[in-house]
């Protein structure tokens, strides 16, 4: 089967919704109370094990499967310049934590009155230009939508195979 990496996802979600609504289920129903004088046959909850280890089985290899192709696929494929899928998965964190720094540090003042004591006045002076600061980071803001376009349009347009 042929999918995008937006209809893999789903899939998966799909697959992993059923597989816990599965999980649960069985929790629910593979033991049940049944009180003294009851007949043990009434109170009996319908589980059937072998086939509900045979759909957990099915559903694991499917989800084995897909999650395999997905992570080829995010390996063998380029986005931008010589990253891969993957290390723009990797990349986009980091830009959103440098990104994050810098949105504090731009913030700053260069100078700033810092405590009086008596006469004594103390400022606090930022190592660095402020305006620096604020370049780098609509720098980062920029290579994170590029980033983040770059993949939508991956993901919603290139397909691979899952087996």
């Amino acid at each position: 089967m042929k999918v995008t990496s937006a209809e893999a996802k789903k899939l998966l979600r799909q697959y992993e919704d059923e597989y816990l609504k599965i999980i649960n289920d069985e929790k629910k129903k593979h033991t049940f109370r049944c009180a003294v004088g009851e007949n043990v046959n009434d109170c009996k909850t319908e589980y059937y094990f072998e086939e509900t280890q045979k759909r957990i089985d099915e559903l694991n290899k499917r989800i084995m499967k897909l999650r395999h192709a997905i992570n080829l696929f995010n390996i063998f494929t380029e986005v931008k310049g010589d990253m891969t899928i993957d290390q723009v998965l990797v990349r986009l964190p980091q830009l959103t934590s440098q990104k994050l720094k810098l949105d504090g540090m731009r913030k700053i003042p260069s100078k700033e009155r810092y405590s009086i004591s008596g006469s004594i006045i103390d400022y606090t002076y930022t190592a660095y230009d402020p305006a620096e600061a604020d370049a780098k980071y609509k720098e980062i803001c920029n290579e994170i939508q590029e980033l983040q376009l770059a993949l939508d349009r991956i993901n919603n347009t290139m397909t691979f195979e899952v087996k």
